[in-house]
């Protein structure tokens, strides 16, 4: 197969290696994240939410050591250079999706989902700034992550292949979906087709910002709001992402999340060409 877009990889060495990358951390992640636990469970730790929290990221140090050789000594190119065209990172364009995204996330919550609020007091006040200062470090480097494995990754390995940038998004959202079919929102849904399709949107979204915008910035700001509101501001009853939020939500918002995907998309797409690529 010919070697032809910029990195230099056949589209079949990348589907490999994607293959590996993502081989390596599900199964040894899982071992890391078990033996740890056992660990735990061996020295009789007392289990906290910060505790939970950690356990739950640990599999990511892991990703993200494969993701760095892969691109440093595999791809050899710099990780800034990997992730965007730009010959820098777009910090405007990260803090930009990073606002839209925190902003409308609370309005909704504020607007459609009052009521179904309620205030969770910490067990601990001490206990729960340990668990906020860890986060705010933790879950910005776990989306970052994750958007350098499922959108960048996968943008670099189609752009240059495939013109169509709709096409890139839809197989990047049934990617993105693939890897949630587990996820506890799905197995106890008693309609599994609606967070399915939320997944499948987050990806869709996502990746079309990614290659609207040449780079991921935009997309890990989103990310990185999403998930840090969950972690300190409000989470969900049942959610597969522990944390020690200050509220509590009685039941995932699915309609108001797609909902919220779509107009929080459009707006980055549309007003973050701003940002433009620099040479």
């Amino acid at each position: 197969m010919e070697k032809e877009n910029h990195e230099g990889l056949s589209l079949l060495e990348w589907i490999i290696a994607l293959v590996l990358i993502i081989s390596v951390w599900l199964v040894f992640g899982s071992q890391l994240t078990t033996l740890l636990g056992g660990l735990v469970e061996y020295f009789n730790v007392t289990p906290t939410p910060l505790l939970h929290y950690l356990l739950q990221h640990i599999h990511f140090i892991l990703l993200a050591l494969v993701l760095g050789i892969f691109i440093r000594w595999v791809v050899k190119r710099p990780l800034k250079v990997f992730v965007t065209d730009s010959s820098t990172f777009r910090w405007p364009l990260f803090f930009f999706s990073y606002g839209v995204w925190t902003v409308a996330i609370a309005l909704f919550m504020l607007i459609l989902s009052p009521s179904s609020i309620t205030y969770s007091p910490p067990k601990s006040l001490s206990s729960r700034l340990l668990f906020m200062a860890v986060a705010l470090v933790v879950t910005p480097l776990q989306s970052y992550i994750e958007e350098l494995l499922f959108r960048i990754t996968f943008w670099r390995m189609l752009e240059g292949r495939l013109k169509s940038n709709l096409l890139i998004s839809v197989l990047s959202g049934l990617f993105f979906t693939l890897f949630h079919l587990f996820n506890v929102e799905v197995t106890q849904a008693p309609i599994k087709i609606i967070p399915l399709l939320y997944y499948f949107l987050a990806g869709f979204v996502l990746m079309m910002m990614t290659t609207n915008h040449q780079g991921g910035e935009a997309a890990i700001g989103a990310h990185v709001a999403n998930n840090l509101f969950l972690a300190l501001i409000v989470n969900y009853q049942g959610s597969s992402l522990t944390s020690d939020a200050w509220f509590t939500l009685e039941a995932p918002p699915i309609w108001s999340d797609l909902i919220l995907l779509i107009i929080c998309g459009l707006i980055v797409i549309r007003y973050g060409k701003r940002f433009r690529v620099k040479d």
